[in-house]
């Protein structure tokens, strides 16, 4: 295979975390905790020594088929949100027409790539409160073909929804969370029509907890001191 154009993961100063299908990256190098979806999780376990572009393409239209329609530009821009944090190299720099699909991406929900400034390691397992991840979307994304578990309001189909884990994050002080409704009003409508929730996984003295809240129902979190 010609390495020209390919692909490769940054082999320093990453920590990774699986949390179910998705994945948690601690970069020591900038401090931040990167909260891939499970459909980037995907693309970052495919990516090898030397790994291209329309390989991944292929490999991924293969496993979620229900993304056919923009799977291509999903695989671009994810691949073009990961150069840009510095997790991937050796993809051509960022042409203006990607950064503005992968804007556009982001802003609608399709990808999911949060990052946020994460506590440096020793601080890991004190007693500060912290957000590792947020989502504001459908259960269907994680239970495909269930019951809706908050209720039938809506239509109960996938929603990728909106990483909320930034604005969270800014309401904890000394280790108290303020609470915040689960709403379009606080988090915008990522999928009009369809009954939502928030997923949320805090820590607190090193201990992650995950807690689903229904749309419209409060955010609460116990103060962690």
């Amino acid at each position: 295979m010609s390495t020209q154009n390919t692909i490769r993961k940054r082999e320093q100063g990453l920590l990774c975390q699986p949390v179910g299908a998705e994945l948690i990256i601690y970069d020591s190098h900038t401090q931040e905790c990167h909260h891939f979806s499970e459909e980037v999780t995907y693309l970052w376990n495919q990516v090898e020594q030397e790994t291209t572009i329309p390989s991944l393409i292929e490999s991924f239209l293969k496993v979620y088929p229900e993304h056919s329609e923009q799977g291509t530009e999903f695989v671009q821009a994810a691949v073009a949100d990961l150069t840009a944090k510095g997790l991937l190299t050796g993809t051509p720099q960022l042409r203006l027409a990607d950064e503005v699909r992968r804007q556009f991406l982001k802003s609608s929900g399709l990808l999911l790539v949060g990052t946020m400034v994460a506590p440096l390691p020793s601080a890991a397992a004190s007693t500060q409160l912290s957000i590792v991840s947020a989502r504001y979307f459908n259960n269907q994304i994680d239970s495909p073909n269930t019951v809706p578990r908050c209720g039938n309001a809506g239509t109960n189909a996938p929603c990728m929804g909106a990483d909320i884990a930034t604005t969270l994050s800014s309401r904890i002080a000394g280790g108290t969370f303020s609470p915040i409704a689960c709403s379009n009003g606080n988090f915008g409508d990522p999928c009009s029509g369809i009954l939502k929730e928030c997923k949320v996984i805090y820590r607190c003295r090193g201990v992650d907890t995950t807690i689903r809240i229904c749309e419209g129902q409060m955010i609460t979190i116990p103060a962690c001191t």
